[in-house]
Order: structure tokens, then C-alpha cells, then sequence
């Protein structure tokens, strides 16, 4: 991806060429010259020096030594966003309720949801709209999860348990 095109995205100012391609990310004692890389203050100063990165995100006074920068007041929450512009996740299961799933008739699901094999959502729970549910969620009476969710396998979600927009829930969790 351009260096440009990360900045824009994260809507940081860039310093040095937009057209660098970047094609990873990396801590600064392990990065390669085509991988972004960031530091959080002055005690990095000698890794920074020392490090192969393409490019960095640094805070605002950290001198840049005329290095490709974006500048940042949280340079690891922004290279976290990073991580999801350069290495995106697993694509999203089409919608559609697989024939194993197990949905109580009084349960309310909303629009464009993916439920896959052997979920079972109890009486009076609620999915909300493109939701996905992945093998073996469990949705207990009266448990509401918001839109745009995602519960990995395994997941448990107790009696009366709402949960809101935009969650995501790792494997086994309950």
C-alpha cells in the first residue's frame, strides 16, 4: 500500500514520499525496508536510529532524522489501525442461516446476519443486523447482541446479556 494512502487513511500528516510502498508492519528492531514501523518516545531513539523501516510513526517532536514519518499523539493506537489497513481480516460468511442452527421461533434476527452450524438462539434473544455468528454460539433467553457483530466459535452469551454494536467475541468466551 502507498504511504500516502496510509496516511489518508488514518488521517495523519504525512512527512516524506507518498508513492513509498509499504507491505507490512514491524517492531523496530525486526523490521525490513519495506515495513512500517513506530515509536512512542524518546527512550526508542537509538532502535529508531538503528532500525531498517521503510517508515515510521512518531509523535510530534521526535526528530525524524528527515526519515518518511507520520505523525502521531498515539503512535501505537495508530499503528494497531494500521495493522487492520495492511493485514486485513478473514472475509465475512455470506449471510443465510445454516440448517443446523437452532433458532427459537420468538427470537428477533435482524437483517443480513451469518449464522453458522449448530448456533442455537434461545427464546426472546435478538441478533441485530449483519451479525455473524460462527459454529456453536450459544444465545441464552433474552440475550441481545447489537449489528455488526462477530462471535467466534464457542461463544456463550448469558440470560438477559446484551452486548452492543460492533463487538467482537474471541473463541469460548462466556
Amino acid at each position: 500500500m502507498k504511504f500516502g494512502e496510509i496516511a489518508a487513511r488514518l488521517k495523519l500528516p504525512l512527512e516524506g514520499d507518498p508513492d513509498l510502498e509499504v507491505r507490512g508492519l514491524a517492531g523496530l528492531e525486526d523490521a525490513r525496508a519495506d515495513e512500517l514501523s513506530f515509536v512512542t518516545g524518546p527512550r526508542y531513539r537509538r532502535a529508531f536510529e538503528r532500525s531498517s523501516a521503510a517508515a515510521f510513526l512518531l509523535p510530534p517532536d521526535f526528530d525524524a532524522l528527515g526519515r518518511p514519518c507520520l505523525r502521531s499523539r498515539a503512535p501505537y493506537a495508530d499503528f494497531a489501525r494500521a495493522v487492520d489497513l495492511l493485514i486485513p481480516g478473514p472475509p465475512a460468511p455470506a449471510p443465510g442461516i445454516h440448517p443446523t442452527a437452532v433458532i427459537s421461533p420468538d427470537a428477533q434476527i435482524g437483517k443480513d446476519v451469518s449464522i453458522g452450524p449448530y448456533v442455537v438462539v434461545a427464546p426472546r434473544a435478538q441478533v441485530g443486523d449483519r451479525t455473524v455468528l460462527h459454529p456453536h454460539v450459544v444465545l441464552y433467553a433474552d440475550a441481545r447482541v447489537g449489528s455488526d457483530c462477530v462471535l467466534h466459535a464457542g461463544v456463550c452469551v448469558r440470560e438477559s446479556v446484551r452486548l452492543g454494536d460492533r463487538i467482537v467475541v474471541e473463541n469460548g468466551a462466556v
